[in-house]
């Protein structure tokens, strides 16, 4: 059900945008937020509809969501520290997901609501892994887009951050998964009317025929 995928895309969002921007700074949590918790979100999504096996193959999806966050992490370094920089971690980062998840240590591998919130040591070694190669692909691309340390250690921190999200997210995405499997119909249909109104009030001043003013600043 979409307002569902909604749900999951919107609460993870929320998560990963304060992960990221409470030690990485507003610009990285604004575009590290929304990726992900797209990307997270649509990925539970698709394994929620995936029928249980005792040895699951691996998802056509693994390459796509890995080049979308490797993307999302390029984007966000870009703006937040510098466009060459972005450019070379959002290509060794898409690759480093690619040889992690095709290892079977992608988020859709731990796949598993429950009422109650869960660490388990699979997560915490999928977790540490895909913290490692995105720091590894932090540390190379600071190492070919600034000859001083700068870039590395930045790129270092980056992988630490995403390693400590990481768990943090894993640990409670099973309760968010089954919270959102068992959201009541009038819940949904409230949330489904609140975005409508809320594209409607995002749209209210063209339709009246007054654009609001925005201050210079907030033009990306």
């Amino acid at each position: 059900m979409p307002l569902r995928v909604i749900t999951r895309i919107a609460t993870y969002s929320v998560i990963f945008g304060l992960g990221y921007a409470l030690p990485l700074g507003l610009r990285y949590g604004l575009v590290a937020g929304p990726g992900f918790g797209v990307a997270l979100g649509l990925e539970f999504w698709l394994a929620s509809g995936r029928p249980k096996s005792s040895h699951p193959s691996i998802p056509r999806t693994t390459i796509p969501f890995a080049v979308l966050r490797g993307s999302v992490l390029g984007v966000a370094a870009g703006w937040t520290f510098d466009p060459r920089f972005g450019v070379w971690f959002g290509v060794f980062a898409a690759i480093a997901l690619i040889a992690a998840y095709m290892l079977r240590f992608s988020p859709s591998e731990e796949y598993a609501p429950n009422v109650r919130p869960q660490l388990t040591r699979r997560k915490v070694v999928a977790t540490c892994v895909r913290g490692l190669m995105i720091g590894l692909a932090g540390a190379l691309a600071g190492a070919l887009a600034h000859k001083r340390g700068i870039g590395l250690l930045f790129g270092l921190e980056i992988g630490l951050v995403v390693a400590v999200v990481g768990g943090i997210v894993a640990t409670i995405s099973p309760f968010i998964e089954w919270r959102a499997d068992h959201l009541p119909e009038r819940r949904l249909g409230f949330f489904g009317a609140m975005l409508v109104l809320a594209g409607f009030g995002l749209q209210s001043p063209a339709v009246l025929g007054r654009a609001p003013e925005c201050p210079s600043a907030l033009i990306l």
